[in-house]
Parts: C-alpha cells; structure tokens; sequence
C-alpha cells in the first residue's frame, strides 16, 4: 500500500503520526470551534495532549461554545492506540482502539464512523438526526473536519452525510 507523509488518495496512510504535525492546539485565549454566533467564542478546553500523542483530526461543531473533539493517537508497545476527548470529559466509545501503522483515510473514516457517547446512537447519525428533527434547512453543517494527516477528511464526511441523506 502507497505511503505519503500528507496522503492523497484514499489507500495512502501517512508514515508516521510523530513529525511535528498534529500539534498546534488551542488555548484558553482563543478556540478552533465554530461558534453560532461571534460572541459565542471562548477559549478551547480540550485536555492537553498526553506525552507522545498527537491530533490526528478534528471535530468542530457550531455550537455557541464552538464544541470540539479531537481524535488523538500515541505509541504504546508497539501500537497506535486511538481515543477522542472534548471538553466535557464525555465517556467516548470508538473503534479501532489501535493498529500497528497509521491509518489509511477509509480506515480513519471506520474510526470516526464507530465514535459514540455512552454506548448510545453514534455521534454523527445523533447529530444528524437531530438536525432533521429540529427541521434545519441543511442537515449536518453544523459539523466541519479537518486533519493535519488526511486533507480529504471534510469530503469523506460530506459523502457519508449524502449516503446517509439518501437512504432516509
């Protein structure tokens, strides 16, 4: 399988997670969040990054605090163990809990895919259901992704959401 240090197509993974990328988080100070409105934005209040890990990508919800969740990947024997955390020390479920070498863009997608509170409706069905409930004109905008690793992070969410759209 091809390797890339930023990947391009769909089976390409990058080589490492370690190089400096995935790092840059915010503060206190400002968010990475997309507020609902301008005076909605605060400070971020992810929890910092563990020794040795990295954001692999990020969940950005417009909410009026701008939530966020970052999926986060750090070395241990010999694996890649994933989590996600937000803001609220949430109990967030996902799969897979590791892999040997980084994960292609399908693969991470599976991982965001699998991304539950508390054994309950996966994240992204939740929130796009409860966007139709509400009766919102554009179902699941309020979510935007983006990566250091995977530019093409934002359109496999967009065709997930259309696939999803299309069989309701």
């Amino acid at each position: 399988m091809a390797k890339s240090s930023n990947p391009a197509g769909p089976q390409e993974r990058p080589d490492t997670y370690w190089d400096g990328r995935g790092q840059v988080r915010g503060d206190s100070t400002w968010t990475r969040g997309l507020a609902a409105a301008p005076f909605g934005l605060v400070g971020e209040s992810l929890p910092p990054l563990e020794e040795g890990e990295a954001e692999i990508a990020l969940i950005k919800q417009q909410t009026t605090t701008g939530d966020l969740y970052s999926v986060r990947a750090r070395r241990e024997k010999g694996e890649i163990e994933y989590r996600v955390v937000d803001e609220y020390e949430n109990d967030i479920e996902l799969e897979p809990l590791q892999s040997a070498q980084p994960l292609s863009l399908p693969e991470l997608g599976e991982l965001l895919w699998s991304i539950a509170f508390d054994g309950g409706t996966p994240f992204f069905r939740a929130v796009w259901e409860e966007d139709v409930e509400c009766e919102y004109e554009e179902v699941g905008t309020s979510l935007h992704l983006e990566s250091d690793f995977y530019p093409g992070v934002q359109r496999w969410y967009e065709a997930r959401l259309e696939d999803w759209l299309e069989q309701r």
